[in-house]
């Protein structure tokens, strides 16, 4: 769009009353929605017409402004809590969540002359108000951005992509009066989230943050230094609830600020403090501009916590209860957010006694004031690790993460020196992301125990002098679930021993004995501290007391999963490495292994040990995989990120073929390439008993936009403009969205096989996008292969991104390792068809025998030139010796 400032306000006043013209005019709005709006019909405002469309476009403007939802929105869609922060108006209410309808019958301070709701219907109110509101929202947009080092400038002129739900795919260029509908809209805090961590935020009608800022961009407007200042010179002390009394538009008596409190809350992404020492008597809280659907408030049995959950960001006030605190210990900047917390907390005489009550409080609104649901993702990059677990590329650019399998048949028992404890039955693993219980909305009662050995817990880290600690103790332990949450499907309630996602763990052990449950340590973001603590004796023993001293503090795990990444570089930068890296991990791991035996000695139990293995060969060479072997139940290799557009951004390329056909990637000592075959081999040369490896797989599908080709043929190694921004996560698609999509025919999504380097894609020709995929077919041919290889089994990362039905890739596995259904009847069942089989012999068909599905589209076309078919399968391996 293009316009002038007053332009940009009567189009969002169109859009955001419901009086918009050319949708009357279009019939789209009818005359019976504008008299529920207007609270009226035209005769009871203009006698003289029979007709909302007799009204002249001053008049329709002015209705605009009157106009009134089902909710007690006005207007620009103005409700009592954002009224109230910007000083217009004052109530003696708590706004949960923002008050989800406005009653109206609060105070008005006289700001600007509004004295009464009637006087707020005009423009001259309503045009300054939103003004102020703009400034109001970027203030909190910009103090959300610079506690992480950036300004609004740094996004003004960038390009984000959105994909609506029917697949459609739109790159919207990020101006100022994009950000100023977006915030509006949606809420600045979910403005926040977009820039630091590509986080797309839905309405209750499906529709994206994305779409608000590419419909209401590039028109002229002030700088955002200009709004901010418009607000600030109209502040009257009137802002936030009995705003008058405080003064200064924050709330709480403490009277402290960021510099001076004992506890500041802040932006500060991926952070989980735990205050051990905190005194209510004298001690006092900052809380910067958090609104209320933000900033849960909850009382467990560690004490207070205070967490953002789309910020993956939480303080404990451990042992204090919400009794203790009064408004005395708080400055909290948003009146929202103060309106819940102080509506929560005592007068600061209880006896000290953590009644452990769970609150579970949670307000919303201060910025976001249509009523609409913040619905945020939560899906920050600053999770200990998402899906890519081992870019094989040397750019360490992405943020993989490490998928490890587990073992299912642990012997275990006194075999230090033996090899560890043997797999003798196939495993069925995958992991579960701590943070999937945010924005993702996966829980541990969404786990499909009955199709897995084996799962894994991500992520853990060690401190600096190797002892096991939580990443984000609130998922961890601290959050309580509803009945609806919970694996027993009872909700959790005060005084438990143990909340959070522990407490479902232990819950859906109990429900399912045989399960394994392996606890991961590192990942891509937590491998920081293994080189430096494992090259000391000490720290390798605290190493391995403390893997023994969390089993024995939570009893439903059945052994750890280390996922270092990567010993002797090519993982975070920043990662301290060394040329000992392999041989120190051998040395721990031998180390865990003996305290492991000794806990199996007092316990009768059997503890299993794992590693996630890398799958590049340049990293396979510093992993000493023949030194680690004695002491391991199991490899967890992960064979997938080869190729991903997060760090090859111009360039298609497959994520987990079985053989690279790029030529990009070669050893020049063994012949290995990035692909399935080679890793393999390589861990085969290495002397690792094929039962030993676990082969991984994604659920998740690497996504380039721009890509310049003509047809998916030559969508293969196109060159593309960049990644895809994703729907979720920046870069990628869930495998669930993708199958949604691939099952409807008017999706523009059409699914192809490569022959040549054995792998599936995506190829929507409409939108120019190319994406990696694994499909229950694909997943029947890889287990084939490896139960013919003799592999110990398979695992995904990572659940969350599976689908709950018939296409789901778990399932397919557990069917071809457990039940021993063919790699034909698992294609034929599947839903999900080639479109096209590209390249090869033409022929969708097994790698151990050639026997081809029914529903295996032949491809006339096929070149005859190429020589990597399926047949050729052992020829890789053999050269790489």
């Amino acid at each position: 769009m293009s316009g002038t400032f007053e332009d940009f306000l009567s189009d969002l006043l169109a859009f955001e009353s419901g009086w918009d013209r050319d949708r009357y005019d279009q019939g789209i709005i009818q005359d019976w929605q504008l008299d529920e709006w207007a609270g009226g019909s035209v005769q009871d405002f203009f006698p003289q017409y029979s007709s909302w469309g007799d009204l002249s476009d001053a008049e329709w403007q002015s209705m605009a402004y009157r106009s009134t939802n089902a909710f007690g929105f006005v207007g620009y869609q103005f409700g009592e809590a954002l009224l109230i922060d910007l000083g217009y108006y004052d109530d003696d209410v708590y706004y949960l969540n923002g008050a989800d309808t406005n009653t109206w019958d609060g105070t008005w301070t006289g700001k600007n002359g509004v004295n009464s709701l009637e006087d707020f219907m005009t423009g001259e109110a309503q045009d300054v108000a939103i003004q102020e509101a703009f400034g109001y929202n970027l203030g909190i947009i910009e103090e959300g951005l610079a506690a992480e080092g950036y300004t609004i400038d740094d996004f003004i002129g960038t390009t984000m992509t959105y994909t609506a739900s029917d697949g459609t795919q739109t790159d919207v260029t990020v101006t100022l009066t994009g950000i100023l509908a977006s915030a509006h809209l949606r809420g600045s805090p979910a403005v926040v989230e977009l820039f630091l961590n590509g986080t797309l935020s839905n309405d209750e009608f499906g529709t994206s943050i994305l779409q608000y800022m590419d419909q209401f961009g590039g028109y002229d407007s002030p700088d955002a230094d200009e709004l901010i200042t418009y607000f600030e010179d109209r502040l009257t002390g009137d802002e936030g609830l009995n705003g008058s009394e405080s003064g200064s538009g924050s709330e709480g008596s403490a009277g402290v600020d960021a510099d001076s409190a004992t506890v500041t809350i802040d932006w500060n992404w991926g952070t989980h403090q735990t205050v051990t020492d905190f005194d209510p008597s004298s001690d006092t809280v900052y809380i910067g501009w958090f609104t209320s659907d933000h900033i849960d408030v909850t009382e467990t049995a560690a004490g207070v916590v205070f967490s953002i959950p789309s910020n993956d960001q939480s303080v404990t006030l451990q042992g204090i209860s919400l009794d203790d605190l009064s408004a005395g210990n708080f400055t909290i900047l948003d009146s929202s957010a103060s309106a819940e917390i102080l509506a929560l907390v005592g007068d600061g005489t209880s006896d000290g006694t953590n009644n452990e009550t769970d609150t579970g409080a949670d307000a919303g609104d201060g910025a976001n004031d249509d009523n609409t649901p913040d619905d945020t993702t939560g899906n920050s990059d600053t999770n200990p690790d998402d899906d890519q677990s081992d870019d094989t590329s040397d750019d360490t650019g992405e943020d993989p993460v490490a998928d490890t399998p587990a073992d299912d048949s642990a012997d275990g028992g006194n075999n230090s020196n033996t090899g560890g404890n043997t797999v003798d039955s196939p495993i069925i693993g995958a992991y579960f992301p701590e943070w999937g219980v945010y924005g993702i909305d996966y829980n541990v009662a969404d786990i499909p125990a009955d199709n897995l050995t084996h799962l894994f817990y991500a992520f853990t880290q060690i401190d600096d002098n190797g002892n096991i600690q939580l990443f984000d103790e609130w998922a961890a332990t601290g959050i309580a679930f509803g009945a609806d949450e919970s694996v027993d499907g009872v909700a959790d309630i005060g005084g438990q021993d143990l909340y959070g996602n522990f407490n479902q763990l232990r819950e859906l052990k109990e429900a399912n004995p045989d399960l394994s449950i392996m606890l991961s340590i590192g990942g891509w973001t937590l491998s920081d501290n293994f080189s430096t603590v494992l090259a000391t004796e000490q720290g390798r023993e605290n190493f391995a007391n403390s893997v023994v001293e969390f089993l024995q503090e939570y009893p439903f795990f059945d052994g750890v999963d280390i996922d270092w990444e990567y010993p002797g570089g090519g993982g975070l930068a920043g990662n301290a490495t060394s040329p000992d890296d392999g041989e120190n991990y051998a040395l721990a791991l031998a180390e865990v292994r003996e305290a492991l035996d000794g806990l199996e000695a007092e316990t009768g139990r059997d503890y299993q040990m794992s590693v996630a293995a890398p799958a590049g060969f340049d990293k396979i060479e510093n992993f000493n995989a023949e030194g680690l072997e004695p002491y391991l139940d199991f490899f967890n290799v992960m064979t997938y990120d080869y190729y991903g557009s997060t760090w090859e951004t111009n360039t298609t390329g497959h994520n987990a073929p079985f053989y690279d056909q790029t030529g990009a990637n070669i050893d020049p000592a063994t012949g290995a390439s990035y692909d399935i075959e080679s890793t393999i081999q390589l861990y085969l040369d290495a002397g690792v008993p094929a039962e030993k490896l676990v082969m991984g797989a994604p659920m998740y599908s690497y996504a380039w936009s721009g890509v310049d080709a003509a047809s998916a043929e030559e969508a293969v190694g196109a060159s593309a403009s960049g990644a895809f921004s994703g729907t979720v996560e920046f870069g990628k698609y869930h495998y669930k969205e993708l199958a949604e999509w691939l099952e409807d025919p008017n999706s523009g999504w059409k699914l192809y096989w490569d022959d040549d380097a054995q792998a599936a894609f995506v190829w929507n020709e409409a939108q120019q996008i190319f994406g990696t995929i694994e499909t229950p077919a694909t997943v029947a041919l890889k287990s084939e292969w490896a139960q013919d290889l003799g592999l110990g089994g398979m695992f995904f990362w990572d659940l969350s991104n599976d689908t709950d039905d018939a296409e789901s890739l778990i399932n397919a596995a557990y069917e071809s390792w457990v039940e021993e259904t063919s790699f034909e009847d698992i294609a034929n069942a599947s839903q999900l068809e080639f479109e096209q089989v590209i390249g090869g012999d033409g022929e969708f068909s097994s790698l151990v025998d050639g026997s081809t599905p029914d529903n295996s589209t032949g491809n006339d076309d096929a070149a005859d030139d190429s020589d990597d078919t399926a047949d050729d399968s052992d020829d890789t391996a053999d050269d790489s010796d």
